[in-house]
């Protein structure tokens, strides 16, 4: 049994539609989904080191740690929903207030204090010498990819306050992000080169370079593939209304 990246967003999408069935207030929503996000990340790697299975059937296991071979457990990778969860709450308040650009400036600064603590940072030791090092399930990674995805969130925002763009690279994959999705994990994980992925035939472990040119090489096709198909539906929508 294994727990794919969507188990864990529809998982995590389940236990955000309860959280605000149950707590109306915008605030104390953020508030409590950044407790839960602190909390998932923090324990992260102490749920890595639990073998489950003995206590619970292997289908919910799975969906705890990579006991069970699962790519994408709850912990650590629904903490970055919650957290999105969060901002959202805030961002909600703020724009309600007039402080919508201030807002975004902030979390762009978070962002690069939570960059640097990530990476600069040593281990966290409050946790029992039993627990997980695995660097997916370290609280520092966490930090840093979460403050990555704020740094670009507001370099995203400010672009889009200064261009205004209606046409760009970045729209045509947002509004095709299925298409991106799917496709993406079938470049990697398909079986095309005689029965094994590109990820089997390349390795999962490479240098720095390699990874950053295989990266612009994917995204530049994933932009590409995106346009075309959103040009291919466009059309598709003209002609049907003709």
């Amino acid at each position: 049994y294994r727990a794919d990246v969507l188990h864990a967003i529809a998982a995590t999408w389940i236990f955000l539609l309860l959280s605000l069935i149950v707590i109306r207030s915008e605030r104390w929503q953020g508030l409590w989904f950044a407790g839960c996000a602190v909390a998932v990340a923090a324990f992260a790697p102490l749920v890595w080191s639990i073998e489950f299975r003995p206590w619970l059937p292997a289908p919910l296991a799975a969906y705890l740690n990579i006991k069970t071979g699962s790519l994408f457990p709850l912990f650590p990778w629904s903490a970055f929903m919650m957290a999105g969860a969060a901002f959202a709450c805030w961002f909600v308040v703020a724009r309600r207030r007039g402080m919508e650009r201030p807002f975004m400036l902030q979390l762009a600064v978070l962002g690069i204090a939570w960059i640097l603590v990530g990476h600069f940072s040593g281990p966290f030791r409050f946790l029992p010498e039993a627990a997980s090092t695995d660097w997916w399930a370290d609280p520092r990674t966490f930090l840093l990819r979460l403050g990555i995805v704020l740094l670009l969130l507001g370099a995203c925002y400010s672009y889009g306050l200064v261009r205004t763009p209606k046409k760009s690279p970045l729209l045509d994959v947002s509004r095709e992000s299925l298409f991106v999705y799917v496709s993406h994990l079938l470049l990697i994980y398909g079986p095309f080169w005689g029965g094994r992925s590109t990820a089997e035939v390349v390795g999962r472990t490479q240098g720095p370079v390699t990874c950053l040119v295989a990266s612009v090489a994917l995204a530049g096709l994933m932009v590409a593939g995106a346009r075309a198909w959103g040009a291919i539906k466009q059309r598709k929508i003209l002609l049907n209304g003709r």
